[in-house]
């Protein structure tokens, strides 16, 4: 089904959750990062946009997608609240450094999310999801590099643009751009010491493709905390593929919730 209804108008369905009442925050960023790189007719590649959640994004709800300046679209509820907003926006992010295929996959083998995960039906990293409906990229420690998390990473056909997006066209094979800011979601969170005590929500994400990912290959997903000021995690991520080119980017901002009041924690 696509994740949208109308050029003005747009849901995150509940597959495509993070905390269990709201909508991943990549995932939804990314669907608003499409929706503006559409409506100002550039692609999806090398084009960054920085995308605001201002609030948690409603599961199942028809949001309003309105004009916001010459460079910026927002996302509001019937009621006018706003959910998200998103703007074009320069310099690119820098990607934290690549990672090798072999050290990837031992480094998943630490996930901490399988014993100790608040949101474990995530849409990126939740270890209570099937294969093929949700990503479940288990991003663990880089021997060696505290800071630094990595899992390897190949996207099924259930991602592509012509599962999601209905698209028939020559892209219809790649990975609906939605889910690459997805990918490049949940792995700054891992880096930053996210775990049950210390659930942590996305805040703001500045991302760029730099090539087109077609589904099937394969790829290495990294995650990098910078710095952590207060109740904030300042996070980069990056998607490389086999041979270490660099095939999108992100850097982040998270904001720690507490466990005991934020509805959407388990």
């Amino acid at each position: 089904m696509p994740h949208f209804q109308t050029p003005e108008a747009l849901t995150i369905a509940q597959r495509f959750r993070g905390p269990n009442r709201s909508g991943n925050g990549g995932y939804t960023a990314g669907v608003l990062a499409e929706r503006l790189l559409g409506r100002n007719g550039t692609g999806a590649v090398e084009r960054a946009v920085c995308v605001r959640l201002r609030l948690p994004p409603p599961l199942d709800t028809l949001l309003d997608v309105s004009a916001m300046g010459d460079d910026g679209i927002q996302a509001t509820t019937a009621t006018g609240a706003v959910i998200a907003e998103a703007q074009l926006t320069s310099p690119l992010p820098v990607a934290p450094p690549p990672v090798s295929a072999q050290t990837a996959a031992e480094a998943s083998k630490a996930y901490r999310g399988r014993v100790d995960h608040p949101f474990p039906f995530c849409f990126t990293c939740g270890t209570d999801r099937a294969v093929g409906d949700a990503l479940r990229l288990f991003t663990g420690t880089v021997p060696g590099q505290v800071s630094i998390v990595a899992a390897p990473w190949q996207p099924e056909a259930s991602f592509s643009r012509a599962v999601l997006e209905a698209d028939s066209g020559p892209d219809a094979e790649l990975v609906a751009t939605p889910v690459v800011w997805a990918a490049l979601d949940c792995p700054g969170a891992w880096a930053a010491d996210f775990d049950y005590g210390r659930p942590i929500v996305l805040g703001r994400m500045t991302a760029v493709v730099h090539h087109k990912l077609p589904v099937g290959e394969r790829y290495v997903v990294v995650g990098q905390c910078r710095q952590q000021q207060g109740r904030k995690s300042f996070t980069a991520t990056a998607v490389y593929d086999q041979d270490s080119r660099l095939m999108a980017a992100a850097e982040a901002i998270w904001l720690s919730v507490d466990p005991t009041t934020f509805a959407g924690v388990r």
